[in-house]
């Protein structure tokens, strides 16, 4: 899970309040919302937020594993594998 959770420590850390993402910032109250409830964003949102409060990509977001339970029954590698192919008896440019 991605998580906006370090947003809100570096804003701490800098003295910002969500008043100030309001009314300095220009950010409206949904878009607060949604960082708060750690919504989607597209990367360049995330890349002006970067500019916006002269930071790094790490400062804003973080990766969290979501827990075992949730985890797919196959990898992202065995998902794109190609299985072998199998020999034929027949060869079609033999007739």
């Amino acid at each position: 899970m991605i998580t906006f959770e370090p947003l809100w420590s570096y804003l701490k850390s800098k003295n910002i309040t969500v008043y100030d993402l309001e009314y300095d910032f220009g950010l409206n109250p949904a878009e607060i919302s949604r960082l708060k409830n750690n919504h989607n964003f597209t990367l360049r949102k995330i890349n002006s937020y970067c500019e916006m409060f002269c930071c790094s990509i790490t400062d804003i977001i973080a990766y969290i594993p979501d827990s075992p339970e949730s985890k797919p029954d196959i990898t992202v590698q065995q998902a794109f594998e190609v299985p072998p192919r199998q020999a034929s008896s027949q060869n079609p440019h033999d007739k």
